[in-house]
């Protein structure tokens, strides 16, 4: 039962599974590859127990067959093959399963599993809502939005990404508790039950997502369910499936100011290298990594450590609205928060413990920094 797949489509979607591949699987059938072979086109599935993904590569000649084989030692032979296209054949011996990697001139046999060890992926039977929009501006705006979450396993509402359901509208929403980010992804968005959905995607999910590298005109849907996302890009032959956070999610339009007095717009290049160079200082131990700034027609900039000294920088700014304003935010959060801008940003605060809010001109992105108590 030997199929012939081409090497170059077999090595893109390995890479693609990478991604999501867990290396360090709390259970050994998880280093596994599900291979799943029907109707000419080959299945490849790795999961985690908290997300999969599914790349499809057309074979031809094989007999219908599904075998688990370790995802390394795969890709890894896989990634050393020459030539066009790979032979794949499968000995379905149920004591002694193996997967015969073939190329002409050589031949690599591999150890596997019997299919039904490997773990099933949750399919659920209705779906609650759903979101067609293109790969780029969803991407494009996660990435943005990770920015402000952990990334790490899923502990509570700081390492997840709640998207937001809205008559017409599609919030993505980020917070790691010091710095809160939103945005809006452009498409059509339909709600099945209700008139609002949320759903909490872990950071982890969205982090191996934008890791992909999938045509940016495609199509993307996604579904939620109960506890499951489902999202699939068609034309590129991937889908996958990722389990929700229970956790609570605080309600983050409270977190966000809309009554500042002062406005001010930034000049983004010269702030942030000088919020880089004054880092040196703040970053001292007693620096606390607080950068003060002082907003008037220019941005004063001051960072201080007694350890070390101080630093101070003057960048232009556009006075808006409002008065002067004083306040302290970390100097990491700012730098990131401006690195993430493609155009203008506006900066809005009424000062002091006010929270700092960042409009990016021209979109629908808020950033939200939380500030650093000045000293006395």
């Amino acid at each position: 039962m030997t199929g012939q797949i081409n090497t170059k489509s077999l090595k893109a979607a390995l890479k693609r599974l990478a991604a999501f591949h867990d290396a360090r699987a709390s259970l050994p059938i998880l280093e596994h590859v599900h291979v799943d072979i029907a109707d000419g086109r080959a299945r490849l599935t790795v999961y985690d127990l908290s997300k999969s993904l599914t790349a499809t590569v057309e074979i031809d000649g094989a007999d219908t067959f599904a075998v688990a084989v370790r995802f390394k030692d795969f890709r890894k032979i896989i990634d050393k093959v020459k030539a066009d296209a790979v032979g794949l054949d499968f000995h379905t011996d149920p004591d002694n399963p193996e997967i015969t990697i073939g190329t002409g001139r050589m031949n690599f046999t591999l150890k596997a599993k019997p299919a039904s060890e490997f773990p099933i992926v949750p399919v659920p039977d209705e779906i609650s809502a759903t979101s067609d929009t293109t790969w780029h501006a969803f991407i494009s705006e996660a990435a943005f939005v990770k920015a402000a979450s952990s990334t790490d396993k899923p502990t509570n509402f700081t390492s997840g990404i709640l998207f937001a359901l809205l008559p017409g509208a599609l919030e993505l929403i980020g917070t790691d508790g010091h710095r809160l980010h939103l945005t809006r992804i452009d498409g059509t968005h339909t709600i099945t039950t209700g008139e609002e959905s949320a759903a909490l995607v872990p950071t982890a999910t969205i982090h191996a997502m934008t890791k992909l590298k999938l045509d940016k005109d495609a199509s993307l849907r996604i579904g939620f369910a109960e506890n499951i996302m489902l999202w699939s890009v068609p034309s590129e032959g991937v889908e996958g499936v990722s389990h929700l956070m229970d956790t609570p999610y605080p309600d983050y339009h409270k977190v966000i100011p809309d009554d500042c007095e002062s406005r001010f717009a930034l000049h983004i290049p010269e702030t942030i290298e000088a919020l880089q160079a004054l880092s040196i200082v703040a970053s001292e131990r007693d620096g606390r990594d607080m950068i003060i700034v002082n907003a008037n027609g220019t941005l004063n900039l001051e960072a201080r450590a007694e350890s070390m000294g101080h630093a101070s920088a003057v960048v232009p700014c556009t006075h808006i609205a409002g008065t002067d304003r004083k306040f302290a935010l970390n100097v990491f959060y700012l730098i990131e928060t401006l690195q993430l801008a493609d155009g203008d940003v506006t900066l809005a605060t009424n000062g002091g413990l006010e929270p700092a809010r960042f409009d990016y001109q021209g979109t629908d992105r808020i950033a939200v920094v939380m500030p650093v108590r000045l000293p006395e």
